[in-house]
């Protein structure tokens, strides 16, 4: 398919060795989204939980103090 735009301004289209008649079709206009109806949910708050809020790792025992205090290592049978 081979369209060609003429100097006249027509535009022409040929599909192998025969031309077709064409058209030009404007483009529509944009049209404008419906406002949705109803109000929005209100956001949801991020629920926040104090867990961690004190946990400091430079004040935890040393992992080979920590396996050292009693009641660390389950006694053998």
């Amino acid at each position: 398919m081979r369209v060609e735009k003429r100097r006249d301004g027509c535009v022409a289209v040929r599909f192998r060795d025969r031309y077709v008649g064409v058209s030009i079709c404007e483009q529509r206009p944009m049209l404008a989204l419906p406002k949705p109806l109803g109000r929005a949910r209100p956001a949801l708050k991020a629920k926040t939980s104090p867990w961690g809020k004190n946990f400091d790792l430079k004040k935890s025992p040393k992992i080979w103090q920590a396996l050292e205090s009693p009641g660390a290592k389950p006694e053998s049978v």
